[in-house]
């Protein structure tokens, strides 16, 4: 069997030639236009599912529910997962072991089998070369259509049985369909939904689609080389070969491309309030600072400045390697927009990270009369009431929180800026949340290794990134070992020596509870091979003093080892540490794990740093990546090839994305295509989205 996954070549204009027929036999009639002879408009493909025969309210909500398709166009636009060759013809006595392939056979009898609320339906046939059987696990209801002597072709996975030939997942094709000797789509399944009865809602689909006008002009069309929407939707699911898959994906690929271009264009052209930021009011803001920024920070702050000129809300990601400085940056932004009369909330994923946010910027600020206040978890209900207050009157400038800075009861007088830190530990919503409090805030986004959304929306163009790549602490080396999750013990035991005299490791636990949890490390270790050693564990259940405290107590040297999960990531700013540990590291992603690494040699002087990474054996090779990945702008691109965009627009930041055809590493020359003179004009002339013209795009993504 041959099986070919959509991943292949681009080297398709050749192929595409404007207004042509593509696919063969991808266009055969087999669609219902409507009695009128009159050719429907795009509304067709926003028809919900129950439009198509034998498809009522039951079948369309399973439908939507597995497959988030509620109309006839989203339906068409699930496109196959790979193409199946079409198999080979076969008999009994000439197959190989665990090929699919075509029997031309007689039925000589025919046994049900029930046991338990299971069924196996054994059809027994032959051919002119021996006897074979096909079996039909749970399908008990198709006995009555296979009756001894009759002719049929069977299609099925191959394997050799007790009595001989036995075909598993078979199926009975129709004369046509074994002449046709066609490339067969397979989708991909859910829980409720089989790959064969999403292909046959499909075909349903596309025997009841009517002609109808592609509102994506021609010349769109022909400047991306790529068909119509109807017959991309033929070539993907009626193909001749892969090349009419991939025609038909390049299609909706630019047309969501094309979506989010002109998405991003209206919210450029939203208007919000200059801020002048003048030499005088930078050069005061600047001299708050206890250190002078580096040449990479005053160059990032620039463009900063530019932004809050310009009258349009800022949507920007800050890159930053870790140490960078991106936190004296972001903290002269937040001066800008406090000089100018608007409040500012800084969004930290920890509360280590946020009190000591808070902590610099109150020391930064001493003197100038802004009020600094923190919404964090350990607040007393009265100082809760008393921040919201002074939040929502005004009197509070700059607030610094966790999650509780996203809550309902919060509210802003006048929100001018919103800045996330390490936004990769927080989700959309409630990102989302925070931003909506203000009107068209400023918005800026700090990481050292952006998550694959967040870097998918500044290729995008969504977000506009700009770099901090030296480091102003200095700082060691760091080097990464990727090691079998059976090492550690043994590594644990090699530590002890150098522990009981004068270095000091973080050890890095996936979770709390359970085995291989924080706490059972944490014992195995206390009663082990650390036994006597001075050594802490961390993890958000501990009051935020608590936690202080140990950090405190480690920094001074007189803790040994500090164990801890994710609260590690960020916000320990320690330096001089030697050694890190990571376990079960198959659970991080590489941006976690490069932001964990992060936290060694740091400071001026600081020696050079270990981090030993240990992870499952099925996760060895994507992790073994970060012993060459030696900085986040690295990192991030790894993990944006390894993982997925994510949803632009929805609530996933990995995987598969809203953008369910558009591929950034595959589609670039569809990116370079937005700026043509052809797309300017349509950006132009073309009615609001509202009026659903972007293309079909909107009706076939279920809009």
């Amino acid at each position: 069997m041959l099986a070919i996954d959509v991943g292949f070549p681009r080297s398709l204009a050749s192929m595409v030639a404007s207004g042509s027929r593509i696919g063969g036999s991808a266009l055969s009639p087999g669609w219902v236009s409507r009695s009128d002879g009159r050719s429907l408009l795009l509304d067709c493909l926003h028809q919900a599912l129950t439009v198509l025969p034998g498809y009522g309210a039951k079948r369309a909500a399973q439908f939507r529910e597995a497959l988030s398709c509620r109309t006839v166009g989203a339906l068409l636009a699930f496109l196959p997962r790979r193409l199946q060759a079409p198999p080979e013809d076969r008999h009994s006595g000439n197959y190989e072991e665990g090929e699919v392939a075509r029997f031309r056979v007689r039925i000589q009898r025919v046994h049900l089998w029930r046991a338990r609320g299971r069924s196996v339906l054994r059809i027994h046939f032959e051919d002119l070369h021996g006897r074979g059987s096909a079996l039909f696990f749970n399908q008990a209801y198709l006995k009555k259509s296979f009756l001894p002597g009759q002719e049929r072709t069977f299609e099925g996975l191959c394997r050799t049985g007790k009595q001989g030939l036995e075909l598993l997942h078979p199926r009975s094709i129709s004369a046509e369909e074994a002449e046709r000797r066609h490339w067969r789509p397979v989708y991909a399944e859910s829980e409720s939904l089989s790959g064969p009865r999403i292909a046959k809602a499909i075909q349903t689909a596309l025997d009841w689609l009517p002609t109808f006008e592609d509102r994506m002009p021609q010349a769109l069309r022909a400047l991306a080389q790529v068909p119509e929407l109807r017959q991309a939707f033929f070539l993907a699911h009626r193909p001749d070969g892969p090349q009419d898959l991939e025609i038909a994906r390049r299609r909706l690929a630019w047309g969501e491309a094309l979506q989010r271009h002109r998405a991003q264009r209206d919210k450029i052209q939203v208007q919000v309030a200059s801020m002048a930021v003048d030499s005088k009011l930078k050069t005061k803001v600047m001299s708050q600072l206890p250190f002078a920024l580096t040449e990479d920070q005053k160059q990032v702050l620039n463009t900063l400045q530019q932004d809050l000129n310009l009258g349009t809300p800022m949507a920007r990601l800050l890159h930053g390697e870790v140490g960078s400085g991106k936190t004296a940056v972001a903290f002269c932004l937040a001066a800008f927009v406090l000089h100018h009369g608007g409040q500012v909330a800084l969004l930290a994923p920890t509360e280590i990270l946020a009190r000591q946010h808070a902590s610099h910027f109150r020391r930064w600020l001493r003197g100038s009369g802004f009020e600094v206040g923190t919404l964090l978890g350990e607040e007393s209900a009265a100082e809760r009431r008393r921040s919201l207050e002074q939040l929502a009157e005004g009197k509070t400038s700059l607030v610094i929180g966790t999650h509780a800075l996203y809550q309902p009861a919060v509210r802003f007088q006048n929100l001018r800026l919103v800045l996330l830190d390490e936004q990769h530990r927080f989700g959309v919503r409630q990102k989302g949340a925070l931003i909506a409090k203000g009107k068209h805030p400023h918005v800026l986004t700090m990481t050292a290794t952006p998550i694959p959304r967040t870097l998918a929306w500044a290729r995008y163009g969504a977000l506009q990134a700009c770099t901090l790549r030296s480091r102003p602490g200095g700082g060691g080396e760091i080097q990464t070992r990727v090691h079998p999750q059976s090492d550690w013990p043994a590594m644990a035991r090699d530590w002890r020596p150098a522990l009981e005299k004068e270095r000091r490791a973080f050890v890095v636990y996936p979770r709390i509870d359970g085995e291989g949890g924080l706490l059972a490390g944490y014992r195995q270790l206390s009663l082990e091979s650390w036994r006597g050693l001075e050594i802490a564990a961390i993890h958000g259940r501990l009051p935020g003093s608590a936690i202080e405290e140990a950090v405190a107590r480690f920094r001074r040297g007189e803790i040994r080892a500090l164990l801890g999960t994710t609260v590690v990531e960020v916000g320990l700013d320690v330096p001089g540490i030697d050694w890190m540990a990571i376990l079960d590291a198959q659970r991080f992603g590489l941006a976690s794990l490069h932001q964990l690494r992060g936290r060694l040699a740091r400071g001026p002087g600081a020696g050079p740093g270990e981090c030993h990474i240990f992870s499952e054996e099925s996760a060895l090779e994507r992790i073994s990546r970060l012993e060459s990945c030696l900085d986040g702008f690295t990192v991030a691109e790894a993990d944006l090839e390894l993982r997925g965009p994510g949803a632009l627009r929805g609530t996933r930041q990995h995987g598969a994305g809203d953008f369910r055809h558009f591929d950034p590493l595959r589609d670039q020359d569809l990116l370079d295509l937005l700026e043509h003179r052809e797309v300017e004009a349509w950006l132009r002339t073309s009615p609001p989205p509202g009026n659903r013209v972007a293309g079909a795009e909107s009706a076939s993504n279920g809009a």
